[in-house]
C-alpha cells in the first residue's frame, strides 16, 4: 500500500510543479502593472510634493551650514556601500534627514546621529531584514561617539517628528520607471544616470526639484553622454531639459571638487566605471572649449588691430576722448588762420590763470611768460627788481612753473605775448 500510494501521489506533485511554472511571476513593483500604472504615477506625483523638504526652514538652523552636508553624504555613502543596501535606501535616508532638519533644530554634534538614525529607518523600510545594520555596528562606524541607546532614541524622535510618514517616491524609483519605459542600449547608461543622481545629493540647489524631474533629467543627460540613439519614450518637458542643464553646469563648475568617495564607488566594473566615463566626457569637452576660445582670441585681436589701423589712416580727423583736454573742433581745418586760435589752451585752470585775467584788465600788467625767473625758498618763481622810480611786477600762476610752459602758437611772432603797462609811482 505505501508503494501504491506513493506512485499515485507522484503525478499529483508533478502537476503541481507544472502549474506553478506556468503561472506568471508576480512583480514587486506596481509601476510594471499596466492596469494600475496610471493611477500609481498620479499618486507618486502627489506624494512627492508632500514629502519634500523645506529649504527655507533648513536655512534657519543656528548651527548647521550647507558646507557640512557633503561630509554627511560621504559618510552615509560609505555605510550604505559597506552594508550593500539598495539604492533607494540612500535617497530615502537623505529625504528623512532633510525633512527632519526642516522641522527640528539640530545641533552640530547631533547631525551625524540624525543621519545614522535616518539610515536605520530607511533600511528597515526598503531592505531585507538581514541587511539592516544594528545599533552596535552604527556605533562602531561613528567611532563610538554615540552610545548604542542614542540611535534608538533618535530613531523614535525622527519617526514621531515626521508623523511616521515614510513613503517617499525617491529619485531611484523614478529612474527605474524611466529605465523600464525605454531600456537603453547599454547598461552603462543606467549606471551613468545613477552617478549623476547621486551627485545631486551633495548640493542644496537640487532640493527644490522634484525627484521625478531629477531622474528624467539624469537619464536624458546619461543618454547624451553614452550616445544612446534610442528615441525618448515621452516628449521632452521644459523642466527636464532645465534639470539636465543644471546638472551639467554644476558638474562643469565643480569638476575638481566632486566627492572622491562617490567617484571611487562608481569606478568599479560593477557600475561599468560610470564615474570614469562622466569625468572623461567633461574633461574632453572642457579641453575642446578652451581650444576653441584660443582659436577665436587671435582672430579677435586681428580684427581689433585692423580697425585701429583704419582709424589711424583717416585724414583730417582727430580722435577725442572724455579724459583729454578739449581741443579744436574736428570740423575745422588745420589750414585755418592762426590768429583765430586762442593763445591759451582751454582747460579747467583757465579761469584761475592770472595772465588770462590780465588780458581783460583796463590797465594790463606786464607779463613775460618766457623770461627767466628766480625761485624763492618754496620753489615758486618771484618777481625781479627794477629801478626805484618804476616797479614792474610779474604775475605768474601759482599752480604752474614758468619753466614748464611751452608756446601754444606755431609762428615765432605769436610765441611770446608781451603787454605794456604803466604802473603809477608809489607816493613816498
Amino acid at each position: 500500500m505505501p508503494i501504491h500510494s506513493s506512485q499515485q501521489m507522484a503525478p499529483a506533485r508533478t502537476g503541481t510543479i507544472r502549474s506553478r511554472r506556468q503561472q506568471p511571476v508576480p512583480s514587486d513593483n506596481i509601476l510594471f502593472e499596466v492596469e494600475y500604472q496610471q493611477e500609481a504615477l498620479e499618486y507618486m506625483h502627489v506624494l512627492e510634493k508632500h514629502t519634500m523638504a523645506n529649504v527655507e526652514l533648513m536655512n534657519m538652523q543656528p548651527e548647521l551650514h550647507w558646507f557640512m552636508r557633503p561630509y554627511l553624504v560621504d559618510f552615509l555613502i560609505e555605510i550604505h556601500q559597506s552594508f550593500r543596501l539598495r539604492p533607494e535606501t540612500l535617497y530615502l535616508t537623505m529625504n528623512l534627514v532633510d525633512r527632519y532638519v526642516s522641522k527640528r533644530i539640530v545641533y552640530k554634534r547631533h547631525y551625524q546621529l540624525v543621519g545614522c538614525a535616518a539610515l536605520l529607518i530607511a533600511a528597515k523600510f526598503e531592505d531585507a531584514k538581514d541587511r539592516v545594520p544594528t545599533v552596535q555596528e552604527l556605533s562602531q562606524m561613528c567611532c563610538n561617539a554615540y552610545d548604542p541607546s542614542a540611535f534608538t532614541q533618535m530613531e523614535g524622535h525622527v519617526l514621531s517628528t515626521l508623523g511616521w510618514q515614510l513613503g517617499h517616491p525617491t529619485a531611484e524609483s523614478w529612474l527605474r520607471y524611466e529605465y523600464s519605459c525605454a531600456p537603453p542600449s547599454s547598461p552603462a547608461t543606467h549606471n551613468v544616470a545613477r552617478f549623476l543622481l547621486e551627485v545631486t545629493l551633495f548640493h542644496e540647489s537640487f532640493l527644490t526639484l522634484p525627484p521625478s524631474s531629477l531622474a528624467a533629467g539624469a537619464m536624458l543627460f546619461a543618454r547624451h553622454i553614452c550616445r544612446d540613439s534610442r528615441p525618448q519614450p515621452q516628449p521632452l518637458d521644459v523642466l527636464v531639459t532645465n534639470v539636465m542643464t543644471r546638472i551639467h553646469n554644476f558638474i562643469a563648475d565643480h569638476l575638481n571638487e566632486l566627492s572622491s568617495i562617490l567617484i571611487k564607488k562608481y569606478s568599479y566594473s560593477y557600475y561599468t566605471e560610470a564615474s570614469t566615463v562622466v569625468l572623461d566626457w567633461f574633461r574632453k569637452h572642457l579641453e575642446l572649449k578652451k581650444a576653441m576660445e584660443a582659436i577665436a582670441s587671435p582672430m579677435h585681436v586681428e580684427v581689433c588691430s585692423s580697425d585701429d589701423e583704419n582709424e589711424s589712416n583717416r585724414s583730417n580727423e582727430s580722435v577725442t576722448s572724455i579724459f583729454s583736454t578739449p581741443s579744436r573742433s574736428i570740423t575745422r581745418d588745420e589750414d585755418d588762420d592762426d590768429n583765430s586760435m586762442p593763445l591759451t589752451p582751454l582747460s579747467l585752470h583757465t579761469a584761475q590763470d592770472p595772465s588770462v585775467y590780465a588780458v581783460n584788465m583796463k590797465n594790463p600788467v606786464h607779463v613775460s611768460r618766457f623770461a627767466p625767473s628766480t625761485a624763492g625758498p618754496t620753489g615758486r618763481p618771484v618777481s625781479t627788481t627794477t629801478t626805484t622810480n618804476e616797479k614792474a611786477s610779474v604775475v605768474t600762476a601759482s599752480w604752474m612753473s614758468l619753466a614748464q610752459l611751452r608756446p601754444v602758437a606755431k609762428h615765432p611772432k605769436t610765441a611770446r605775448v608781451e603787454m605794456e603797462s604803466t604802473i603809477p609811482e608809489s607816493s613816498t
